[in-house]
């Protein structure tokens, strides 16, 4: 070292200062599409008519294949401004994303299709092929051992979070089924996965936590969206009470009489404690929290999740009886907030996130009855078809009353008009991936049987 030191100074004194500072590599955007010419007619093959070999031309299919490639233009995307429907598909020499349709904005919004639509992964703990949003994704990191031993690789998971709280970092990442069962039951029974690093035994804990903040997440960021341009937000509702007359009718017929409708939640709001006389504090925070559990004494909690029909099997035509045989009707999902969030301060988030929500659906039907009363036109709640009923108590000068009251179900709402609104499909998705993971849908399609069933074997833990 004493050597070393005078060598290191002299070389550093010889070589040339640095004019600009290190700048550290970032990701750069990705270049946009320049508009490309239709690819010419290729040639014939035949010789006949030729004095020349194909080759010799100066563009030929051959040599000069690329010229021929045809190139997908770029993918649609709901534009929600209204001066980007009016812009031209094109601007200069740089090709510009075109406005979807009705129809595909009626697709896009459906959370199911979007689903399925997901980049195809491998689970490496069943080995079997799966849309990406029914997987959980992990990534190797590395834990200091012992000197004498080498540093052992485990999984914990990533990119459950939204990329507007926890941005989405580089490396490869594998994927496990979205199912607790399948990382539990193996571990049990002593077994490993066939993957080169371990899981750590609170893995299950960890992903359920993280999915449920995922929730909490989507809906901050949909009432961010909405409080960012609430014009006109009162004509498209995408999220509101159902009225006491409207739950009852629920529960009674079992159906959920709303077309548009991906999921119902209900979430109660959360008493005080009778200790501290103090409601729990919303936490959205990802460390795990240590909450006091359900009392034994307390009944029995609701399902987390039931699938309601849209319309009873009936009131369908004759014509459409034979349908059901084949194709199942289409069915929405109830959570139940207690079940589903057993966290007191998550669930006084999930409250209070949903009011939020409700409170800026207010805020805009108060500035719009305002502006037409200074316009000298009065508006009752009672002749809007736009605003919901639940909310109307709000707006007229009489509370209601009775069955008319807003209940602790929450309706959430997606079609074609609510995209342009706000995107209510991703909070659809996070509620389903949590009913996934707690093993509703994979055990009713294991039961379940039709042609519309891909794999009629179970999963087979012992192969694990």
């Amino acid at each position: 070292m004493p050597r070393f030191i005078p060598r290191l100074l002299k070389h550093l004194e010889k070589s040339p200062p640095q004019s600009t500072p290190y700048v550290f590599r970032t990701k750069q955007p990705q270049p946009r599409l320049k508009i490309q010419k239709p690819p010419p007619e290729c040639p014939p093959l035949s010789p006949e008519g030729r004095t020349q070999s194909i080759v010799m031309d100066s563009l030929n299919p051959i040599l000069k294949i690329g010229k021929y490639k045809r190139r997908k233009k770029l993918s649609p995307r709901v534009l929600v401004s209204k001066w980007r429907h009016k812009m031209p598909q094109t601007v200069g020499s740089i090709e510009q994303h075109r406005a979807m349709t009705e129809e595909e904005r009626s697709y896009w919004s459906n959370p199911y299709l979007r689903m399925l639509a997901s980049p195809i992964r491998q689970c490496m703990a069943t080995e079997r092929y799966l849309p990406r949003d029914f997987l959980i994704p992990m990534k190797l990191r590395k834990l200091p051992g012992p000197r004498t031993a080498k540093d052992m690789a485990i999984a914990l998971p990533c990119n459950l979070e939204h990329p507007s709280f926890n941005p989405r970092g580089p490396g490869v990442a594998s994927y496990i089924v979205c199912w607790k069962d399948a990382v539990a039951e193996p571990m049990k029974q002593g077994k490993t996965f066939r993957m080169p690093f371990q899981v750590h035994s609170l893995f299950a804990q960890q992903v359920a936590h993280l999915l449920r903040v995922r929730v909490l997440q989507e809906l901050h960021v949909l009432a961010a969206r909405l409080e960012r341009n609430p014009r006109d937000s009162h004509q498209v509702p995408v999220i509101r009470r159902l009225t006491r007359a409207e739950w009852k009718a629920v529960k009674s017929s079992g159906t959920i009489p709303h077309e548009d409708a991906v999921a119902v939640l209900v979430v109660p709001p959360l008493n005080k404690n009778p200790k501290t006389q103090t409601r729990p504090e919303p936490s959205m925070s990802t460390a795990p929290t240590e909450e006091p559990g359900i009392s034994s004494n307390l009944p029995p909690l609701p399902p987390l999740s039931q699938l309601y029909p849209t319309t009873s099997e009936q009131l369908l035509p004759e014509d459409q009886d034979d349908i059901l045989d084949v194709v199942p009707g289409a069915k929405t999902p109830l959570y139940n907030g207690v079940s589903m969030f057993p966290s007191p301060s998550q669930r006084a988030a999930l409250h209070a996130s949903l009011s939020r929500i409700l409170q800026i659906y207010r805020a805009a039907r108060f500035k719009e009855q305002q502006k037409q009363a200074s316009r000298g036109h009065t508006v009752s709640a009672s002749a809007s078809t736009d605003i919901p009923e639940p909310e109307q108590d709000q707006i007229s000068s009489t509370k209601v009353r009775g069955d008319q009251k807003g209940s602790h179900a929450f309706l959430i709402c997606s079609n074609a008009a609510t995209v342009l609104r706000a995107d209510v499909a991703p909070l659809a998705i996070a509620l389903w991936r949590i009913r996934m993971w707690e093993g509703a849908g994979w055990l009713d399609s294991q039961t379940a049987a039709g042609p519309w069933q891909l794999d009629e074997r179970p999963i087979d833990f012992d192969s694990l």
